[in-house]
């Protein structure tokens, strides 16, 4: 069986389960969420932090810094709104402008 490396629940129409962290799943319940699931589960990279970054920047600043460094804010200062897919860079500094 696998064992669980975060809690989590799983409810259906039949009821719900809920696993606790180092918890065995069964195995159809594993395969089905496997981001849950040790040694199965996609281990982020930890963001390095730019000192160089501000917070808040104004509409110049965003404008000339290069897209990589864009993400790198979205990064250390917005997580959760990194974008899942590629963005062009209009749309990048739009998502900053709006965030800072």
């Amino acid at each position: 069986m696998a064992r669980a490396i975060k809690p989590f629940a799983v409810i259906s129409a039949s009821g719900s389960m809920l696993f606790m962290e180092g918890q065995e799943v069964p195995e159809h319940v594993a395969k089905q969420y496997p981001e849950h699931i040790e040694g199965t589960a996609a281990i982020t990279a930890p963001t390095v932090h730019n000192p160089n970054l501000k917070a808040k920047m104004t509409k110049a600043e965003v404008g000339k810094m290069p897209e990589d460094d864009l993400m790198q804010w979205l990064r250390q200062f917005h997580p959760a709104s990194v974008p899942a897919e590629a963005m062009e860079k209009k749309e990048l500094v739009e998502l900053v402008l709006t965030l800072s």
